[in-house]
Parts: structure tokens; C-alpha cells; sequence
């Protein structure tokens, strides 16, 4: 398999689904941050946008899929594609709650995504190339001009 192609293969569907799904709604995303030394804890917070959340829960199921494919196609250690499959989960994880807190589906959202990509390409085929489609056009619109100039 080459890994290569699986990698385009995958993020070039979150890549479509971000851009169809992503939107411009703010949010934020607020978090503790706890100091090793004695001293109290600080409030955070990141100021961002739905659509960015989006393209976290995208990327972090994207990179759990990668490193699932890779602890089974790469010749790894038992250790490493332990390590592999553990880190994919948390990943998934982390993943799932945003997704959860935003009312996202990763899974419905890859579907639609490939539902419209079928359709397109579907669509798109004219069985003629853009320049041969542009000569008929060309050639239809000639023949009607011609068909008014006669009456």
C-alpha cells in the first residue's frame, strides 16, 4: 500500500468537508492551566471560531487513521504499533469531545462529503473536453443567429 496515496486519499476529503462545513461562528475554548510549583492556578482562554474546531476534530481523526494505517503497514515493533494504536485513540478521544461539544458528526459529515464528491463527478462529465464543449456552443449559437436572421 503506498502510504503516500492513502494520506491524500484521507485528508483531501477533510479538507472538502472543512470547507463545506466550516463556519465563521465564534467560540472559545477555555482551560485551566495548572503550574507545577505552588502557586494558583491561571484561568485561560482562546478566543476562536467554529470552523476552526472543525478543522481540529478533522485533523486529529485524520492522524488517528494515519497512525492506525501505519501500525499496520509499517514494519514496526510490537512496542511502536502498541504505541501507534494507543496514541490513535487518544486522539480519536480528544477528537470525540470536541466534536461532542459542538454537535458534530465526523462520520455523517465523511458521508455527505462523499456522497457530494460522487455526484460532482457525475455531473461534471460531458463526455468532451472543455474546448470541443466551447466549439459546439459556439456552433449552436451560430445556427440560431442565423435561424432569426432568416425570418
Amino acid at each position: 500500500m503506498n502510504i503516500e496515496k492513502s494520506i491524500t486519499g484521507l485528508t483531501i476529503e477533510t479538507v472538502e468537508m472543512t470547507e463545506v462545513d466550516g463556519m465563521g461562528q465564534g467560540a472559545v475554548l477555555q482551560f485551566m492551566l495548572l503550574p507545577k510549583g505552588s502557586s494558583g492556578h491561571q484561568e485561560k482562554e482562546i478566543r476562536t471560531c467554529l470552523g476552526d474546531i472543525y478543522v481540529i476534530v478533522n485533523a486529529l481523526r485524520d492522524y488517528a487513521n494515519l497512525l492506525e494505517r501505519a501500525a499496520i503497514t509499517q514494519e514496526l515493533t510490537e512496542v511502536h504499533g502498541a504505541i501507534f494504536n494507543l496514541h490513535a485513540a487518544r486522539c480519536r478521544k480528544i477528537a470525540g469531545k470536541y466534536a461532542s461539544a459542538i454537535g458534530y458528526n465526523y462520520d455523517a459529515a465523511l458521508k455527505r462529503c462523499r456522497k457530494r464528491r460522487a455526484r460532482v463527478r457525475q455531473n461534471s462529465d460531458t463526455g468532451m473536453d472543455g474546448l470541443e464543449a466551447l466549439v459546439h456552443k459556439r456552433h449552436r449559437e451560430q445556427i440560431e443567429k442565423e435561424k432569426e436572421q432568416v425570418k
